[in-house]
């Protein structure tokens, strides 16, 4: 699994994304397959607070549109994606769509 393609995005209006960037210029990136990225606190068995992520797709519920342009300026943080959070991506996706 090639995870260099793999970013985790800040952006401006607080939400972050994990996707794939295919290209960028300047002004733009290029993405494809964002995953809203939502931190959610939970608590265990023996009543501790933990943590959790779930992966949502990003705009996917409103277009078949499997490309995105993200202008830069609305993006504040840009960092590769960890291993796991690729793996974890992977198993989110999904593999075939219905029409």
């Amino acid at each position: 699994m090639n995870t260099d393609s793999y970013k985790v995005l800040k952006l401006s209006n607080g939400e972050m994304i994990i996707c794939e960037i295919n290209a960028f210029n300047n002004d733009v990136y290029d993405i494809m397959n964002p995953l809203k990225m939502e931190i959610s606190l939970i608590r265990n068995s023996k009543n501790d607070l933990g943590e959790t992520l779930n992966l949502t797709p990003w705009l996917q519920h409103f277009t078949d549109q499997k490309y995105f342009n993200i202008e830069k300026n609305h993006c504040i943080l840009i960092t590769d994606a960890s291993v796991g959070s690729v793996s974890y991506t992977h198993l989110t996706l999904p593999t075939k769509r219905i029409v």
